[in-house]
């Protein structure tokens, strides 16, 4: 798929420019909407949970410097994670709905131009304490409950994750992806005039031909990539699939439907997602499916094209972590009990979550209990049923996640509370990617483990698990306690 790049625009050409952009666009909406007093109290009201957060990431990576594995040196980067997306709390979504997307992907954007070694693992811990954030701040308050904020910045990681390591090319590659994410972030700010009184479509579909004019000059006059003008059709593609997921979403939302109506609204999203699934890994495997997912930035009223990004990011880290761990070059084979039995597994995982959430009160256990599964169960998973096994139980995990997101809001119910919760479903397989690409060196720390250490590994970590969940209710209970009593 390479070529000689006489432009000399090969690894991290398009990147700054990237980069540059998210900054310009950043800063146009923090003039235009006079974003100058800072409200600071949207983060004091999340610090206990922020320290909560902190607290179960020192474990995890405590508990890598005790056992010496290597995920434990990036801690930094799950650190740098949390606190950007914990400061982008300060931004009001409701007011300035694009600032968070923009100043978190330029966090990740300017992360990848300073060419840290090991890419995969580094972008891997920035998702992962990004994602674990979101976890706890979306199940323990569903009603500020948001995806887009993340959607962006996990696929853009999980992209160069993925190219970075099954890809020859991966700088070309790379410049493409940017490209695609330039094109998107350009096209969020051509469209705003135009998202409000569309009711023909019309605005819309110009849109998306330009989007998709845009990746085209990005391909020939930018990267001189001639052999990969055909991707500037999926991406415009891709541009008019976001729309279509958005508007879907905006019509599940009218009161006036029936569920049967809603639940019809719901299916046509979820096939929109496996189409271009298909289309994109068909006709240019990965790297056409980290360059739809750019096409998120345009969503504009709904969380359900921010939920399908998470899905082609979740997907992107499998196969990051496939490409880097599994030896059969020809993918899983599901054939193999153990990976049938991880497939199992991973529906289970997300329909016994799901059924946990619907029914239980306690919002603070349900979240603990996610981080915890989509954790340490990914790395007891790489650890115990290596990495064929492993990989088939992230595969079953992202399937299962965006079936059940979509598919089922009209099982949780019509508030704005029931759908954002339902939708959060689809961060478990997006964490669990992530920290499957972190923690790979468990799988071969597992080939080579006593049934001593095995045991001594599986009793350490049911009794953090104790810990960590015991203090979750405990620490929630106290909180709760105390703001019971200030509001009689």
């Amino acid at each position: 798929m390479g070529q000689n790049d006489p432009a000399g625009l090969m690894a991290n050409g398009l990147h700054p420019v990237l980069l540059a952009l998210c900054l310009v666009v950043f800063l146009f909406d923090l003039v235009r909407s006079k974003f100058w007093t800072v409200d600071w109290s949207p983060l004091k009201s999340q610090l206990k949970w922020l320290l909560a957060v902190a607290g179960f990431l020192a474990v995890i990576f405590a508990v890598g410097f005790s056992f010496q594995y290597d995920f434990a040196s990036y801690w930094p980067y799950a650190a740098l994670g949390l606190a950007g997306v914990y400061l982008s709390g300060v931004i009001d979504p409701s007011k300035h709905r694009n600032m968070r997307t923009t100043f978190l992907l330029g966090i990740s954007v300017a992360l990848v131009t300073s060419k840290p070694e090991h890419l995969p693992e580094v972008a891997a811990a920035f998702s992962a304490g990004m994602l674990v954030w979101k976890v706890m701040s979306n199940f323990t308050s569903p009603e500020q409950a948001r995806l887009d904020d993340v959607a962006a910045a996990f696929a853009y990681l999980a992209s160069m994750a993925c190219v970075s390591t099954t890809l020859s090319t991966s700088g070309r590659n790379g410049d493409i992806i940017a490209g695609a994410f330039a094109t998107a972030v350009l096209l969020n700010l051509m469209q705003r005039p135009f998202m409000h009184d569309d009711k023909l479509i019309v605005k819309r579909l110009v849109l998306t031909i330009a989007g998709g004019l845009g990746m085209l000059v990005v391909l020939t006059k930018g990267l001189n990539a001639l052999t990969f003008t055909n991707l500037a059709v999926l991406v415009g593609a891709g541009f008019g699939s976001m729309y279509a997921l958005d508007a879907l979403g905006r019509m599940a939302q009218d009161e006036r439907l029936s569920d049967g109506e809603r639940a019809g609204k719901h299916i046509k999203a979820l096939l929109i997602v496996g189409i271009f699934t298909l289309l994109a890994t068909r006709l240019f495997g990965n790297l056409g499916l980290a360059a739809i997912s750019a096409c998120v930035m345009v969503s504009a009223f709904t969380q359900l094209p921010a939920c399908a990004a998470l899905f082609f990011g979740a997907r992107l880290m499998e196969q990051a972590f496939a490409a880097a761990q599994v030896s059969n070059v020809t993918g899983i084979n599901l054939q193999h009990s153990y990976v049938s039995a991880a497939q199992y597994l991973g529906f289970f995982v997300v329909m016994a979550v799901m059924v946990m959430i619907r029914y239980n009160k306690e919002r603070r256990i349900d979240a603990a209990a996610i981080a915890l599964l989509a954790t340490f169960g990914t790395g007891l998973a790489s650890f115990f049923l290596h990495a064929e096994p492993a990989a088939g139980y992230l595969v079953a995990l992202g399937v299962a996640g965006v079936v059940g997101a979509v598919l089922l809001q009209t099982f949780f119910g019509r508030s704005p509370e029931d759908e954002a919760r339902c939708l959060s479903v689809i961060l478990i397989p997006s964490l669990a990617g992530s920290c499957a690409v972190l923690s790979g060196g468990l799988v071969a720390s597992g080939l080579t483990a006593s049934m001593e250490e095995r045991l001594t590994t599986l009793a350490v970590l049911a009794g953090l698990t104790v810990v960590l969940l015991l203090i979750s209710h405990f620490f929630g209970k106290s909180t709760t306690d105390s703001v019971t009593v200030a509001g009689d």
